[in-house]
């Protein structure tokens, strides 16, 4: 299964450039996981300690919205990473993930991945700089779905 792990890791964008080394981190600290239509792979509010991958499915991603309530902000789909809050404090998920249609996925442990980022700087800089990325990627569409829905 771990080869299997590491041709994710190899094909999914924010991964591209990391060594072979730093690949087999990551494919060390992660399992394949499935989840049927309406579960959820996390909670806006909860401890965040792992973040994912998905491989099949498609996930919305929610924010909540006030009297709205929870709102989608954005379908993701295979090749897409979700999920930072595990490298930043407080360690608590921003965003809920439901799933939309059944969903495989990469979770990676999160706890056992920063201590791989304290333990090596190179592989710590480069994973805050990707999840970095990330958050601010969700960030934009985070606003754009407000924009759009709450802003007259």
């Amino acid at each position: 299964m771990e080869k299997a792990i590491e041709n994710v890791i190899r094909r999914t964008p924010i991964f591209t450039g990391l060594s072979e080394a730093h690949v087999e981190v990551l494919a060390d600290c992660a399992v394949m996981q499935t989840c049927l239509t309406h579960d959820y792979l996390f909670y806006a509010g909860k401890p965040a300690v792992t973040f994912y991958v998905i491989t099949e499915g498609l996930l919305a991603i929610q924010t909540y919205a006030g009297d709205a309530g929870f709102v989608e902000i954005d379908r993701v789909e295979a090749g897409a990473v979700v999920g930072w809050s595990w490298l930043l404090p407080p360690y608590q998920w921003v965003y809920s993930g439901e799933a939309a249609t059944p969903i495989t996925a990469v979770r990676f442990d999160g706890r056992s991945l920063r201590e791989c980022c304290e333990q090596d700087a190179a592989f710590g800089y480069n994973m805050a700089i990707r999840m970095t990325q990330l958050a601010a990627e969700r960030l934009v569409r985070t606003r754009n779905v407000y924009a759009k829905n709450y802003v007259n």
